[in-house]
C-alpha cells in the first residue's frame, strides 16, 4: 500500500468529513514487558471534557481568614482537602478513560454502569481501577487527553494513519 505523502494537506470540504476523521479511533501504544500492545482510543468530545473538568473542580481547599499580618488564603495543604482532590483525579482519570476508551466503555455498558446513572462517577472508577495496572491508566488517560507532552509520538499514533505505519 502506497503511503500519504506527509506534506500534502487534506481539503475538508464538510463538518461531516471533519468530524469523521477527528472522532477516528487512534492507537495508544504501550509497552507492556516485552509485549508491544495497541488499544484504541479517542479524543474526548467538549460535553465529555466537560464532565472530567466538574470532577477536578470539585474539591476546594478551605479558605483561611487574615490573622495578624498573615494574609487570608487558601489552605491547600490541608489534609482533607488533598485527600479529597486525589480521590477525585482518579475519578477523573477513570471517567477519562470511559468516555475515551471504546473497550472500556463496551465493558461498562454490558455491566450497566452508564453515565446518567446517579453513581457513575465512583462504579466507573471501581470498574476502571480494578482491572489494570496504574500506570497503564495513566498511559490511556495522557492519550486521550493529549497530555503525554512530548511522549506522545511514543504513546499514541494520532498523527499517522494506521496503514502507515510499519508491522
Amino acid at each position: 500500500m502506497r503511503k500519504p505523502n506527509p506534506s500534502k494537506a487534506t481539503t475538508i470540504t464538510s463538518l461531516e468529513q471533519l468530524e469523521q476523521i477527528v472522532r477516528k479511533p487512534a492507537r495508544c501504544r504501550i509497552e507492556f514487558g516485552e509485549q508491544k500492545l495497541e488499544v484504541e482510543v479517542v479524543r474526548l468530545r467538549p460535553c465529555e471534557a466537560a464532565v472530567v473538568e466538574r470532577i477536578l473542580k470539585t474539591p476546594v481547599p478551605p479558605f483561611v481568614a487574615a490573622v495578624g499580618n498573615q494574609p487570608e488564603h487558601y489552605h491547600t495543604e490541608d489534609a482533607a482537602y488533598r485527600e479529597e482532590l486525589r480521590r477525585a483525579q482518579f475519578t477523573a482519570r477513570a471517567v477519562t478513560v470511559y468516555f475515551g476508551c471504546p473497550i472500556y466503555r463496551t465493558a461498562m455498558e454490558k455491566e450497566k454502569i452508564l453515565p446518567g446513572d446517579q453513581d457513575f462517577q465512583q462504579k466507573a472508577q471501581a470498574f476502571v481501577e480494578s482491572r489494570l495496572t496504574d500506570d497503564v491508566l495513566a498511559i490511556l488517560a495522557a492519550a486521550i487527553t493529549g497530555e503525554a507532552g512530548g511522549n506522545v509520538p511514543r504513546l499514541v499514533d494520532f498523527f499517522s494513519p494506521s496503514d502507515s505505519r510499519p508491522s
